[in-house]
């Protein structure tokens, strides 16, 4: 720690319980909360292998593959919609 001690209760209590800090801590968001290094490597390799695996199934898509398999837990994407009048009789 820097060597400062915990509020304790009453000056905690003494707060305003809407106001902020007068400095904060600004880092990047981490990808995913992990315990080891490890698991966060891990983690970060299968998000990069399920991405690509999106890319590609979505490039396959739009080149006409209509029975391609798209990665567990993720959905198709829209396909564009070509709108054309019907002729009046």
């Amino acid at each position: 720690m820097n060597g400062k001690s915990p509020l304790g209760v009453r000056k905690v209590l003494m707060q305003h319980p809407h106001s902020k800090p007068e400095r904060s801590k600004r880092s990047p968001r981490p990808w995913c909360h992990a315990t080891t290094l490890k698991a966060r490597k891990a983690f970060r390799k299968l998000y990069k292998d399920f991405v690509n695996d999106y890319k590609e199934a979505a490039q396959a898509l739009l080149t006409g593959d209509a029975h391609v398999e798209f990665p567990y837990h993720s959905y198709r994407p829209a396909l564009p919609f070509h709108w054309q009048p019907i002729p009046a009789d």
